[in-house]
């Protein structure tokens, strides 16, 4: 059988396969973010049923229902950076043996309630990798390099 290749001119848009000829795009296709019927019905199902047996479970003493439930009611909380201007005043080390004002500084923002111990972690942390490549003896500064417009 001949294959015959039609156009968007010619009106019929598909080959005798029933593939698309070229010049002839598919059309809009699905919205994005738009559910197929399978996933409709398993939210349906959801709703109706699941939940109630999982809540259920959960308030019979099924731990790990009650687990599951918490953690889909709550959303992730995104990590905030922490305000910089309470680490103007942070002594800053130059050896090892500098980091125990560093830590008593953190220490008291974050008993002040202005820092998070995550971030007075990191902050610490960066510290020590700080004191620890000052003793390695290599400059950090890059010498300027000349290029020359020709």
């Amino acid at each position: 059988m001949d294959s015959i290749k039609h156009t968007a001119k010619n009106g019929a848009g598909r080959d005798s396969g029933g593939r698309f000829a070229p010049g002839c795009h598919g059309g809009p296709g699905r919205p994005k973010g738009s559910a197929n019927s399978l996933l409709v019905q398993a939210r349906q199902w959801v709703e109706a049923r699941g939940l109630p047996m999982m809540i259920e479970a959960a308030e019979g003493g099924d731990m790990d229902a009650a687990r599951l439930l918490v953690t889909l009611a709550m959303p992730k909380v995104k990590p905030v950076a922490p305000p910089l201007e309470c680490l103007k005043d942070m002594p800053m080390p130059e050896k090892d043996k500098d980091l125990g004002p560093v830590a008593v500084f953190l220490l008291g923002k974050v008993r002040e309630g202005q820092l998070a111990v995550a971030d007075a972690e990191a902050v610490y942390e960066m510290a020590k990798r700080a004191t620890a490549a000052q003793g390695i003896g290599r400059p950090f500064k890059l010498e300027p390099i000349e290029f020359e417009l020709g």
